[in-house]
Parts: C-alpha cells; sequence; structure tokens
C-alpha cells in the first residue's frame, strides 16, 4: 500500500546500484537515468580492501598490425 506524496515530497528509489563506470555509461547509452552518489566511508574501505585482495589486471598483450595479417584475417570495417 502506498500513500499518496506530494510530488516535490517524492524521493527516488533506487532499482539497481553499481560501482562500475562503465555500466552506468552504458545505461546511460540505453537512455536509463543514472545518477551518482557519494559511497558511505565504510562501504568505500570495504570496497577497496576487496579490490586489494580480488583484482588482477589482464595482461596486455600486443596487437600485430593489419598490414601483416593476410587479407582474410583483417578486420572489415
Amino acid at each position: 500500500m502506498q500513500e499518496d506524496v506530494p510530488a516535490d515530497k517524492a524521493r527516488p528509489v533506487p532499482v539497481t546500484v553499481s560501482l562500475s563506470y562503465n555500466e552506468a555509461g552504458r545505461w546511460l547509452d540505453a537512455g536509463e537515468t543514472v545518477e551518482n552518489v557519494p559511497l558511505a566511508p565504510d562501504q568505500r574501505d570495504w570496497l577497496q580492501a576487496y579490490v586489494d585482495q580480488n583484482y588482477r589486471p589482464e595482461p596486455k598483450q600486443r596487437r600485430r598490425p593489419e598490414s601483416f595479417k593476410a587479407p582474410e584475417d583483417r578486420a572489415r570495417y
């Protein structure tokens, strides 16, 4: 049961929460509304500890220039 609340007193309700900048960008590209809110210090500390323990960047791989590939292996634009 929802009470009638005047528009000036209504508060937005988050549906999905993400810390990913890229994911937020995709939502914006899809026309969704994205709000930026500050992260609470205890949540930030928890996230930093998790990232420090689990994040491993993918090793960079050198891409062979298109000019050195066979014509059938080159990207088609």
